[in-house]
């Protein structure tokens, strides 16, 4: 849990909770937490999400349904928004992700419309900007 993630960070965010750790409630708090069947049509969710984690989810997924998953997430995912993947699950032949480099692993940003302004940072120089916590 504590890696890349600094320690006065890791106190004021997290509880432990034996080898393990748990968000705070202030942290938790701006969280919606899901399941769901990923391989469902359509996928049981509404609205925009900043952050969706999908780590070590794909692996077991055809690379049909793995595709299916990942058009689902790009519609689910707000513009400014993150995909995180297993460190094995490296997208190569994705048009509609954007590889960002951040505390040594990589994560996705959505692809911006075709004539979009918005500018994407390809490279993060931390996994946690200082703007990230407060």
């Amino acid at each position: 849990m504590s890696r890349g993630l600094p320690a006065r960070y890791l106190g004021r965010y997290f509880d432990p909770l034996g080898e393990e750790w748990s968000a705070k409630p202030v942290i938790h708090d701006l969280c919606r937490f899901r399941r769901a069947n990923l391989c469902a049509s359509p996928l049981p969710f509404s609205g925009r999400f900043d952050l969706i984690f999908l780590r070590n989810v794909m692996l077991y997924f055809t690379p049909e349904s793995r595709q299916h998953l990942l058009s689902a997430m790009h519609r689910l995912l707000a513009p400014d928004g993150f995909l995180l993947l297993g460190s094995s699950e490296q997208l190569a032949n994705a048009p509609l992700w954007i590889p960002v480099l951040a505390g040594g692993t990589c994560h996705y940003r959505p692809m911006p419309p075709e004539g979009s302004e918005r500018r994407v940072p390809v490279f993060a120089k931390t996994a946690f900007p200082k703007t990230a916590f407060r």
